[in-house]
Order: C-alpha cells, then sequence, then structure tokens
C-alpha cells in the first residue's frame, strides 16, 4: 500500500484513499461512464488505454494524508479514516469502489464535498456508507483513543451526517464493535438504512439500541 503525506493547504479536506495502486483496470479507474472506460471499450485504442491505467497505478496514491496545520491527534484520526476507507475497499472489491471514487469526483463541490446525496447515482449509495463508516471510526478513535470529544462528519455539509451521528455513538458507546460494523460491509450493501438493517439482523441483541439511535433522527 503507497501512503503519501502532502504538505498543503487543502481546506477541510484531511486526506483521501482513492486506492489507485489497487484500482487496475482501466474501467474500474473512471467508474462506468468516463473517458478511460469509453477507450477500454475501442479495441483499436485499448493499449492506449492500458498505458493511461498503468502509469496512474504505479504513481498514485493508495491513501493520502495533508498534514499543514493538523495537529499529531487530527494526523492519528485521519489516518484511521482513510485505512476505514481501505477496509471498505477490500470488502466491496475494486469494481465497486472504482464507482465510489468516481462518484466523489464527478458530484463533490465546494459547499457539499460528497454531492447532496438523494439522486441515485451509481456510486452514491457506496459512498454514503464509506464516507459514514470512516467518520465513525474516526470519531471512534477521537473519543476512546484520544479522548477527544469532537465529533467529525456531522454537519448539514455531509447528506449522511446523521447517520454518521448514528453509528458514531453506538461505536462510542460500544454497543457496536468496528469488527461487527466491518463484518456488515458486503458489496450489495449500498445505503446506511440496509447496513443498519443487516447490523439487526446479524446481531439481534442489539437491535433494539440501534433502532433507539436511529429514531433519534427519524431515520
Amino acid at each position: 500500500m503507497k501512503l503519501w503525506c502532502m504538505n498543503a493547504n487543502l481546506g477541510t479536506v484531511g486526506g483521501g484513499a482513492p486506492m489507485m495502486k489497487h484500482l487496475i483496470t482501466s474501467r474500474v479507474l473512471s467508474g462506468s461512464g468516463a473517458v478511460l472506460s469509453y477507450l477500454a471499450s475501442l479495441n483499436w485504442i485499448f493499449g492506449i488505454s492500458v498505458v493511461i491505467a498503468a502509469a496512474i497505478n504505479v504513481m498514485g496514491p493508495d491513501i493520502l494524508l495533508v498534514t499543514r496545520n493538523k495537529t499529531y491527534e487530527d494526523l492519528y484520526a485521519v489516518t484511521f479514516h482513510e485505512l476505514s476507507h481501505a477496509s471498505h475497499f477490500t470488502s466491496i472489491g475494486e469494481w465497486n469502489y472504482g464507482k465510489l471514487i468516481w462518484y466523489e469526483m464527478t458530484h463533490g463541490n465546494n459547499e457539499h464535498l460528497y454531492g447532496v446525496g438523494g439522486t441515485g447515482t451509481e456510486g452514491e449509495g457506496y459512498c454514503e456508507v464509506s464516507e459514514t463508516y470512516a467518520f465513525s471510526i474516526e470519531n471512534y478513535v477521537r473519543s476512546r483513543v484520544l479522548d477527544n470529544q469532537e465529533r467529525m462528519g456531522q454537519s448539514s455539509h455531509y447528506f449522511f451526517g446523521d447517520y454518521v451521528k448514528v453509528l458514531s455513538q453506538l461505536l462510542i458507546d460500544r454497543t457496536l464493535s468496528p469488527n461487527e460494523v466491518f463484518s456488515c460491509l458486503t458489496p450489495d450493501i449500498q445505503s446506511m438504512d440496509s447496513l443498519l438493517e443487516g447490523l439487526c439482523i446479524r446481531y439481534p441483541s442489539k437491535a433494539s439500541a440501534i433502532e433507539s439511535e436511529m429514531s433519534k433522527y427519524a431515520l
């Protein structure tokens, strides 16, 4: 796994997990409708697509950490955030993770880093699940390891913010463990509703606590 540390000011962005060393095929790198996917479908220039994909594969990072103006606690917590994305990659596979990356590349803006949600666009569901999971693990680490009560990913700028509140609290209260959440991150899980439902089914003794936390935000 290749990790880059960048001494740059990227605003609120603390890092990223594009998993470029592992997104092997050109179609995955681009998502289902992008230029490389189109090139790869044209046999006579398939080689160009392969060369571009190979170059990105060699040069690009799997995980990027932005270090400027960051405290030790910030870097520690954000590292767990990005590693959570990497673990999600191992669960859903390169093709589905490629959809997630393409969605984030094409739908984010200054106000809504991950788009506004509710569009039904391919990859949006994986984005919702992956970012909620990563922010929740980050908040768990901040609280349980660093004794820091700051919570990330819960503002209205994130269309999945209420889900981050729910999953973060379930982890911090130790109602759920990180391993239990990870066990449900299968390729068919493309929304937080389906993830929480899956957790209730897999761990029935915890269902009432999960549903109670969800009810606080009318989820």
